[in-house]
């Protein structure tokens, strides 16, 4: 099962501009927000109290995103991602906190593997997990952090 608030498709949605506010998965991808082969944008959103195996709060595959002055807090889940998952995608936050969210095993705050990602003004603060609490990278993984 993948995303229990927002699924979002190519074909049917090219540019998305989407708002997710808590919910909550057992298993699966994408506790707040799934996104696999897309173009999305989230400004001003909070993303808190959700729940899966792996992207928590945000799971993106695939993607280009960009995610401005928003709020990804207090997801719980398994392995990959507690707050954002990212892999082979072109990934832009800015002025957003990323904070108090929960990955047993990788990135605790953010999980980015295969991907281009700029990260700026951001506050990454009080995230958990056993390998990289704020950020765990992976693969060819470019980032820029402002």
């Amino acid at each position: 099962m993948t995303g229990c608030v927002v699924a979002c498709d190519l074909d049917a949605h090219p540019h998305c501009i989407l708002i997710a506010i808590g919910a909550h998965l057992d298993f699966g991808y994408g506790g707040g927000l799934y996104g696999e082969e897309c173009s999305l944008v989230l400004e001003n959103n909070e993303i808190a109290n959700n729940d899966s195996d792996d992207g928590c709060g945000i799971y993106l595959y695939s993607a280009t995103a960009t995610i401005r002055h928003s709020t990804i807090v207090e997801n719980v889940g398994g392995i990959l991602g507690g707050g954002i998952y990212a892999a082979d995608c072109r990934l832009v936050i800015e002025n957003s906190l990323i904070g108090r969210n929960v990955d047993m095993v990788f990135g605790g705050g953010i999980l980015l593997g295969n991907t281009v990602a700029g990260i700026i003004e951001c506050a990454i603060i009080h995230n958990q997990a056993t390998n990289g609490a704020g950020c765990y990278i992976l693969g060819s993984t470019e980032l820029c952090v402002l």
